[in-house]
């Protein structure tokens, strides 16, 4: 008797559109899905194991370093939005160590319910174990790596502080209890 996968343990967005004349392998596919998951508000320690150890994730507002960090910015997202949807991905460049992916996202708070939309732009590195290593978001129109010393204390600030606030589970058991306080046993499209 075969063991049914567990909701938190499966990837909704491994099949995500690529664009004409790139190349990507399943791996590399199913990297992009699970970077669409975390966005989506859909965290698990097994998507977490996707990223190495000492992983640096990185947006306008916040920069992450190392496994736990990130983990506990997408741990968040649950809590903090009535919905996070992608309303289309298309992975537009990929070669031996990064893929980007185009995205349109929409995210509604759950305390102040007008829904925000996201153009962006998600580059991923990967390390030789094909790990991630580095997660970049940044919008579409662009915006420039590093910034002013105050920016980036504030952007590393805030991560720290969201790590530090946000309970992260333990195990597999508390992972799974988490989800199903959120989603049920259903996996969320």
């Amino acid at each position: 008797m075969s063991k049914a996968t567990p909701p938190n343990h499966i990837i909704t967005n491994a099949s995500v559109d690529v664009a004409p004349g790139v190349t990507i392998d399943d791996h590399r596919r199913t990297l992009v899905g699970v970077v669409l998951d975390l966005f989506q508000g859909k965290p698990s320690l097994y998507k977490m194991d996707f990223f190495a150890e000492d992983a640096v994730y990185e947006d306008p507002v916040a920069k992450s370093v190392g496994r736990t960090s990130i983990a506990g910015q997408f741990y968040g997202l649950p809590e903090l939005f009535r919905s996070s949807v992608t309303k289309s991905a298309q992975i537009t460049a990929s070669d031996a160590h990064t893929t980007s992916f185009r995205v349109l996202h929409e995210f509604t708070p759950k305390l102040v319910p007008k829904t925000v939309s996201f153009d962006t732009v998600m580059t991923i590195t990967v390390d030789a174990a094909g790990k991630i290593t580095h997660w970049r978001d940044r919008p579409s129109a662009g915006i420039p790596d590093g910034g002013s010393g105050l920016a980036e204390w504030l952007r590393t600030k805030q991560s720290e502080l969201t790590k530090a606030v946000l309970n992260l589970p333990n195990d597999e058991e508390e992972d799974l209890e988490r989800w199903r306080k959120w989603y049920g046993d259903a996996v969320p499209k």
